[in-house]
């Protein structure tokens, strides 16, 4: 029985050409981060329409098309989007949208006295946070405690 050889570009890889090249660009990018300081490499950025570019120049047109359809659907869904899916207005007040049961916002999990006394315990809980944090800021915590 005969068998019918893989098209090349099946189980070859990329051409040695295109592997160099991108060793070459990755050895290259990462000498340049060495000499930046941190902030600045974590700030770095890659522009998607560069990308797009190279990969038309390298790489197969369906490649770069394909490239192109998942960018412009990532640009799409946005914080923007998950905002307005997350939340809703409610007295003209964004609030945590209910999604049960994994979102469930905490007025909704409590009824009567004990969500009465949540509320309570969660107003002093950020009652004496704020004054920690006035505290600290004008430098009064460091001279009382040492901290």
């Amino acid at each position: 029985m005969a068998s019918t050889p893989l098209p090349a570009h099946s189980w070859q890889g990329p051409p040695r050409s295109v592997s160099q090249r991108r060793v070459r660009s990755c050895r290259e990018t990462l000498t340049k981060f060495a000499t930046m300081r941190t902030l600045d490499v974590w700030s770095a950025r890659l522009e998607a329409d560069d990308v797009i570019e190279r990969i038309r120049a390298e790489a197969a047109a369906t490649a770069a098309n394909r490239l192109q359809r998942d960018i412009t659907k990532a640009r799409a869904r946005d914080s923007q989007l998950a905002y307005s899916r997350l939340t809703t207005i409610v007295d003209g007040e964004p609030r945590i949208a209910a999604h049960p049961p994994l979102v469930v916002p905490a007025d909704q999990l409590l009824q009567g006295e004990a969500r009465d006394r949540y509320i309570q315990v969660i107003g002093e809980f950020l009652t004496r946070y704020r004054a920690l944090q006035a505290a600290v800021a004008s430098g009064r915590l460091e001279a009382q405690t040492g901290v």
